[in-house]
């Protein structure tokens, strides 16, 4: 109900899922404080709008709910998903995130800040965004303890999934594991030459079970340091050799 212009309190306390779509005029900002009357939100969808920009830091708003599911498509403008903070860590607003799915943002430039903790992530879908050059960071690489499935498709620029933020001679050798990811798809990723080009790091896959790898042409190998857990995942052999192999038949 509106009385005297304004929305009643309490109006939105039950809502759970919001979707904003068409705002198609450019000089329009992304409502950031239309969010703070849904304090119980939990999945929020942005699509076929104009916004640059859509979430931001903590600092900008005063009360808003923590997110679970986070949709974002069609935004052919938008460069960053959230505002990143002079400490570019994640802010409350997006660190419960538990599903993100990113397609056709064509402009978008960089997926997460650089600092970025999805400790809570169990699904990651991204598709279309051409300008992504590598998916996360090592230092996000590191938080994504609970992902289950994670899908890269039709990114034309992406070279690589995971990129080190350090320069390479201040690279220590690190051990990323992936404890929960049961399922990985790239497909349609042209430009990728592996899932993480720095030799320093080591991928632990404790729980995988489906790999599908197409579309990536110039992929040589998978990564240089991988390990997959035999006790507790069920996929069988190894993804360089499988790689190579399809490469040589397609020779």
């Amino acid at each position: 109900m509106i009385r005297n212009g304004k929305f009643e309190a309490g109006l939105f306390d039950q809502v759970k899922g919001l979707c904003l779509e068409s705002f198609s005029d450019e000089s329009v900002s992304f409502p950031y404080s239309f969010l703070e009357r849904f304090p119980n939100l939990v999945a929020l969808g942005v699509a076929h709008s104009c916004f640059e920009e859509i979430l931001p830091s903590q600092a900008q708003m005063e009360e808003v709910a923590a997110l679970k599911s986070l949709y974002v498509g069609y935004m052919d403008q938008l460069k960053t998903i959230w505002i990143e903070n002079d400490d570019s860590h994640l802010q409350p607003i997006h660190q419960d995130l538990e599903s993100l799915q990113v397609e056709s943002c064509g402009s978008l430039i960089m997926l997460t800040p650089s600092f970025a903790s999805f400790e809570y992530l169990t699904h990651l879908t991204v598709s279309g965004c051409h300008q992504l050059i590598y998916l996360v960071t090592s230092s996000t690489a590191k938080s994504l303890v609970r992902l289950e499935r994670l899908e890269i498709t039709d990114c034309e620029k992406m070279e690589e999934v995971v990129r080190n933020e350090i320069s390479e001679e201040n690279v220590e050798a690190t051990i990323i594991a992936f404890y929960s990811l049961k399922r990985l798809k790239l497909s349609g990723l042209r430009r990728l030459k592996r899932f993480c080009s720095q030799n320093h790091h080591t991928f632990k896959f404790h729980k995988l079970e489906d790999v599908s790898i197409s579309g990536c042409h110039q992929m040589k190998m998978f990564c240089p340091g991988m390990e997959i857990d035999e006790d507790e995942s069920s996929f069988e052999g190894d993804l360089n050799e499988a790689i190579e192999i399809s490469l040589l038949e397609k020779v």
